[in-house]
């Protein structure tokens, strides 16, 4: 199981991991919930409830997330009271960091009306790409239109601000990122992101630089259109450049391991998961 593989290796990487491996936890117990052994889940997902506790704030957008499949799991146990509670404290976390109509946030809104069995999907990496897209802006900026876009995405109006990156030039892979990130991310547009990333792409494979990233991206937004196929095929890519790379990262591995495991389970190929 890749997703296994992922949490040996996170659980190898030692102290300053605990996001890692609390994230690839959630993906274990959502796995384990998708094939209805919801008991192992619920122990899976415990143990991940308190790891990410101890390392995002109370109102992260992470921790909604997974609070949206712990109540699911919760719900398949008969455990409504407890379910309701998760949906709650999950809905509560995104009005306050989404806007309205996001995926995420509409998914969460079915949740606690209806407390129905949720769509088995996962965002962990979802989220990974937005701490990416904060990691990117926050580079030091000298471009004046990067400084008024930053400001735009403070303020919370994205259109403008992806209107301002556009006015970023000569044109960067980095910048082509942020955009197609924030269309992903903000605005729930995958087909515009993978525009973008294949803009970066392109950019990257012309200068020789790593190109796993944008793979890594491009597979996210694939396997949240359900093209399984070619989410595979981009985490396959991105899994073999990051085993080849000079100085190997672990954690980057776990990652490609865990879009992998993302995109068999999306496919309901719960063994190849």
């Amino acid at each position: 199981e890749y997703v296994t593989q992922a949490v040996t290796l996170n659980e190898s990487v030692g102290s300053g991991n605990e996001l890692n491996l609390a994230t690839n936890l959630i993906t274990l117990a959502s796995i384990h919930h998708s094939r209805d052994d919801d008991n192992r889940a619920l122990e899976v997902a415990k143990q991940a409830l308190a790891l990410l506790e101890s390392c995002v704030s109370h109102d992260s957008p992470i921790l909604a997330s997974f609070l949206n499949n712990l109540g699911a799991i919760q719900f398949s146990l008969g455990l409504s009271g407890d379910a309701q509670l998760s949906f709650a404290r999950a809905l509560i976390i995104c009005e306050q960091s989404l806007p309205e109509g996001h995926p995420q946030r509409l998914a969460i809104e079915k949740n606690i009306k209806r407390l129905t069995p949720m769509e088995q999907y996962n965002l962990r990496n979802s989220f990974i790409s937005l701490c990416k897209a904060i990691l990117y802006s926050s580079a030091p900026v000298t471009d004046p239109c990067e400084t008024k876009a930053q400001q735009l995405l403070n303020d919370g109006k994205i259109d403008q601000a992806i209107a301002m990156y556009l006015c970023i030039k000569p044109e960067s892979a980095r910048i082509f990122m942020i955009i197609g990130i924030l269309y992903a991310e903000k605005k729930g547009d995958y087909k515009a992101a993978i525009i973008f990333y294949k803009k970066a792409l392109k950019i990257q494979e012309k200068n020789g630089d790593d190109t796993s990233n944008a793979f890594t991206e491009l597979g996210i937004a694939y396997q949240n259109l359900h093209e399984y196929d070619l989410a595979l095929n981009y985490h396959f890519r991105a899994l073999i450049i990051r085993k080849l790379a000079q100085t190997i990262d672990r954690k980057l591995i776990a990652d490609s391991l865990i879009g992998i495991a993302n995109a068999y389970w999306g496919e309901q190929n719960l063994s190849e998961a």
